[in-house]
């Protein structure tokens, strides 16, 4: 039996990949989150991970599904592959669905996938507040896409369960990399009832933005042969959702939004081929639509291309990944374009013959509605940045103004990104304009009855003040012989004080007057 020194010797002599990963931290920082993955997942049961291996060869890509409905029969079966690959195909890219610690280290061991890919895999946070722990982007001049790279994106989900709005703040995937959602504000029921209440699927909090990476990794050898990665999420399988027991995982239908990404293949050339076998991506797996697209649908020329330079291999999810962020754009936009159809009610709204809880349930929507705009003003941001860092991780640059030898998809997208951002932030301020508009009415309608209360005080105060001297007793009372002595004293004071008001009034206009005056010469 070994005795613990031999072991720690043989551990100093060998380490394991994920021991490669913590001694190297303290390098690249970005590791602390393959780390605090495998710590959190130690214990605890894991998700499947599915696996598959693409071989390039001339004219054909053949695929080796490893499965996924078990993890242990899908790590063993990339195992045994791994542990005894031939020299027939000189050209591997392995497509990897989800993740957990020992497909890190199956990974890592064989190829020695570079660990801050891992890193950028498993992150999916806006920004990083610790002080600790980050991922700053890298110098686009130190980028190498066809070594490596991590595109960031949201996928446009409807859920078929009307409670999650409920729950937006704390939603999530399930799996090992568990994804968040970003839902509404539960808009639906909020408007319930109300004046104006916008009836439309797209003004739903239960259409979710999926937070989403996907990454790629690669080696060429010396014979000029290569092995590649592709790391993608897992579908939509369920939800996480707090509880006060603790987290709850339910499964909720889901579906794309308007059906999902749309195709970017061309339109057949001959439709009797094609039509008693018709088959197309799901557009519910990335692992899936990219091993279609390669299997079935790739041209020889790309196939080609992908022989010679790794990078040519993502080509499709490049292609999904830019139109699942079209797809995207589709649901921003429309967000957008029915918030903005409430500015068609201004009139109505500031309108002197609604009565004031017609007023208040117009200054509600437009409360909600200003919330909404701010919500996705500060998801554009997001957004843009997200962009911003997928175009330089590709080697493109959003900022060129000229773009004719960039990659034109995401920086098209980027610009549609700013393009929504200035949309929302001029629907902001013509809201807020709105809502404004909408109190100074109210105001002036109050203003309006103040100022009779303020007429009807201008004659009580000097009648009642006349009449508490008097005391209006004896022969003051009403029919008596000196009740005459009221009027005579009340009409003239009443003038008096309405004098007075006029005067004090008259020398705080001329005042403010003259310092108009005075401030337009200067």
């Amino acid at each position: 039996m070994m005795s613990d020194e031999s072991a720690a010797q043989l551990t100093r002599e060998k380490p394991t990949y994920i021991d490669a990963v913590n001694a190297l931290t303290d390098r690249f920082p970005i590791l602390f989150y393959v780390s605090d993955f495998v710590k959190r997942h130690i214990g605890q049961p894991a998700y499947p991970v599915r696996a598959a291996v693409l071989g390039f060869t001339e004219g054909k890509v053949r695929k080796i599904d490893f499965g996924g409905k078990g993890r242990e029969s899908s790590y063993n079966k990339l195992h045994a592959y791994l542990s005894s690959t031939s020299s027939d195909c000189q050209y591997r890219l392995y497509i990897i669905e989800d993740l957990d610690a020992a497909f890190i280290e199956l990974l890592g061991a064989y190829l020695n996938v570079d660990g801050t890919v891992f890193g950028s895999q498993i992150r999916d946070t806006h920004f990083s507040g610790g002080w600790e722990h980050g991922h700053q982007p890298q110098l686009p001049s130190f980028q190498d896409p066809r070594a490596s790279f991590t595109l960031r994106y949201y996928e446009a989900r409807y859920f078929d369960d009307g409670s999650l709005p409920d729950f937006s703040a704390s939603v999530r995937t399930s799996g090992n990399l568990s994804r968040r959602i970003l839902l509404g504000k539960g808009r639906r029921n909020k408007f319930s009832g109300n004046v104006g209440l916008l009836r439309t699927r797209n003004y739903d909090g239960q259409i979710g933005l999926i937070r989403r990476n996907a990454s790629f990794w690669s080696r060429v050898e010396t014979n000029g042969s290569w092995n590649g990665t592709i790391l993608v999420d897992p579908p939509v399988q369920g939800i996480i959702r707090n509880s006060p027991s603790g987290p709850l995982v339910t499964h909720v239908p889901s579906y794309s939004y308007q059906g999902g990404y749309r195709d970017f293949t061309k339109w057949p050339a001959s439709l009797d081929s094609v039509l008693p076998n018709i088959r197309g991506p799901h557009r519910i797996s990335l692992f899936d639509d990219i091993s279609y697209y390669w299997t079935e649908v790739a041209t020889s020329a790309e196939i080609s291309l992908a022989l010679t330079n790794p990078y040519n291999s993502t080509l499709f999810l490049r292609n999904i990944i830019a139109s699942t962020w079209m797809n995207t754009n589709e649901y921003i936009q429309a967000i957008l374009s029915e918030l903005e159809t409430k500015l068609w009610e201004i009139e109505r709204m500031i309108s002197p013959e609604l009565s004031h809880a017609e007023k208040d349930s117009y200054m509600d929507d437009f409360t909600i509605a200003l919330n909404e705009v701010n919500t996705m003003r500060r998801r554009l941001t997001w957004f843009i940045n997200e962009m911003k860092v997928n175009c330089e991780a590709l080697g493109t640059s959003a900022d060129l103004p000229d773009r004719s030898k960039q990659s034109g998809d995401f920086v098209a997208i980027y610009d549609r990104l700013v393009s929504y951002q200035n949309w929302a932030e001029r629907l902001m301020n013509v809201i807020t304009t709105s809502v404004n508009l909408m109190e100074m009415e109210k105001s002036l309608a109050d203003s309006k009855s103040l100022a009779r209360l303020t007429v009807l005080g201008f004659f009580f105060i000097p009648l009642s003040f006349s009449a508490t001297i008097f005391s209006m007793g004896g022969e003051f009372l009403v029919g008596q012989s000196k009740f005459w002595i009221y009027f005579a004293v009340s009409v003239p004071l009443t003038f008096l004080v309405f004098a007075l008001a006029f005067g004090k009034w008259r020398i705080w206009w001329n005042d403010l007057m003259f310092r108009v005056i005075k401030t337009k010469r200067e």
